[in-house]
């Protein structure tokens, strides 16, 4: 898809303007973390229904479905409010 963009933009203007690639990088960073909110908090209600002891794997479960929204988070604190790395 930006590959598309990037050459209609070309066939257009000349050149490429790397704002509405931005903007599609920024879309899927919120649908990212999006989608990881709901599968992340899913998850904690359905890790709170099992009975304890409560097996480390899904500890686990539930940090690997919320790592996307943690890189998304820091993506947008990045570049929103200048955030160093």
């Amino acid at each position: 898809m930006m590959e598309a963009d990037r050459q209609a933009q070309v066939e257009v203007q000349g050149f490429v303007c790397g704002l509405p690639l931005m903007a599609i990088i920024a879309v899927a960073c919120l649908m990212t973390a999006s989608l990881s909110l709901v599968a992340t908090g899913l998850g904690a209600l359905a890790y709170q229904a099992i009975p304890r002891p409560r097996p480390i794997q899904r500890s686990i479960e539930l940090f690997i479905l919320a790592v996307p929204l943690i890189v998304a988070a820091s993506v947008f604190a990045k570049v929103v409010f200048g955030v160093p790395s």
